[in-house]
């Protein structure tokens, strides 16, 4: 069985956002957490997820990633938030058309 690195427990991301496998994972979770999911789809999901060790890893650091960010909540804004009066303007800068 291939064990990730141990830098994959430290401070780096779970994923590299060109890897095709951690990619291809992504989407099956999406599928997956959609609220839609036929018997067809759950059994290609779990062909490809016990396809191999890598995909377990992709599928399972996803899900680690996906919990995560479902716990963060929204910042409420504050009354702070509205008030620019301390921005400095910002020129439109040119005009640029395509040609």
């Amino acid at each position: 069985m291939t064990q990730p690195k141990d830098s994959d427990h430290d401070d780096e991301p779970p994923f590299e956002p060109s890897d095709e496998l951690n990619y291809e994972a992504y989407v099956w979770l999406v599928r997956m957490t959609s609220g839609e999911v036929s018997e067809e789809d759950m059994v290609k999901f779990l062909r490809w997820r016990d396809a191999s060790d890598e995909n377990l890893i992709a599928i399972s650091k996803a899900t680690i990633l996906w919990n995560a960010l479902g716990d963060l909540k929204p910042r409420e804004s504050t009354s702070d938030d509205l008030d620019d009066s301390d921005q400095t303007p910002v020129s439109p800068g040119p005009n640029l058309t395509l040609q």
